[in-house]
């Protein structure tokens, strides 16, 4: 609440746009989330952050819709859709002087992209790691299908002693 306040009496501009969300706890949430209107925070973690770190983690939310992040999604995969928009605005909220939260979406390589084009190069990078999994998956299952070969043998082995000794 005192971070509210905060940003109602310092940043007039944010407070505008945060008064015109509609927030509500939500224990379900990890931290928080917003649907371009509504923005649901988990108290415990509100709790833990220091008044500052609130405000930037207000004025990140109230960054989302006033991006229109949530009309520019289309059929984009919603997680990546996501971190590409923090990537965007968070090193801008940084430029505003607000404080951020620990373990936030923070890369020098995005700066001044749009989320579309850090949407993209996340996009192909997720490609390439789910490319680089099947290829080890695929070699994986080369070594089980060895292994495999390896034990039919010494099981026919064993099963041709077993014959022997009856």
């Amino acid at each position: 609440e005192m971070a509210r306040q905060r940003i109602l009496l310092d940043h007039r501009f944010f407070a505008s746009l945060m008064m015109r969300m509609k927030w509500g706890p939500d224990p379900s949430c990890k931290t928080l989330w917003t649907n371009g209107k509504q923005v649901g925070y988990n108290p415990a973690y509100i709790d833990d952050l220091t008044t500052r770190k609130t405000m930037g983690a207000i004025v990140h939310e109230v960054f989302h819709p006033m991006m229109k992040h949530h009309l520019r999604i289309g059929n984009k995969n919603h997680e990546l859709w996501n971190k590409a928009c923090d990537y965007a605005i968070n090193p801008l909220i940084i430029q505003y002087g607000f404080e951020l939260p620990d373990n936030i979406l923070l890369d020098e390589k995005f700066n001044g992209m749009a989320a579309e084009q850090i949407y993209a190069i996340l996009l192909e990078e997720e490609q390439q790691k789910q490319e680089e999994k099947k290829k080890e998956e695929q070699g994986q299952d080369d070594q089980d299908q060895e292994q495999e070969q390896d034990n039919g043998e010494k099981d026919s082995g064993e099963g041709q002693d077993q014959k022997d000794q009856d």
